[in-house]
């Protein structure tokens, strides 16, 4: 009888657990993934990419108040360039288009 009792206190102990562990994960999917703050800019932003084949792309990130140039491969990330100031009028259309974008996907997760 010992071992049927301590059998079954484990199985439950163990079910509470998981259960804990999927609920928290499914808590932090749903509650982290959305910004804290909504209407703050994030300080790192993908502005765009350019897939070149295969596992390889072309990304313009805006950091700070930088634009950079980054290569992505499967195995690593290189800085290729920095958009400078004198092309600062591209840059910030380029944010206003994936700002519309992301205000877009937004009203369209509303109306779903």
């Amino acid at each position: 009888m010992e071992l049927y009792d301590s059998v079954v206190r484990m199985i439950a102990a163990l079910t509470v657990v998981l259960s804990l562990m999927a609920a928290l994960a499914w808590s932090a999917r749903r509650f982290l993934g959305k910004p804290l703050m909504p209407g703050a800019v994030p300080a790192i932003r993908v502005l765009a990419t350019a897939h070149l084949g295969g596992r390889k792309s072309i990304l313009l990130v805006s950091v700070a108040d930088q634009t950079l140039i980054i290569g992505a491969t499967a195995t690593e990330l290189v800085r290729l360039g920095t958009v400078h100031a004198r092309q600062a009028a591209v840059r910030k259309q380029i944010e206003e288009s994936v700002e519309t974008a992301s205000l877009a996907e937004a009203d369209a997760g509303v109306m779903e």
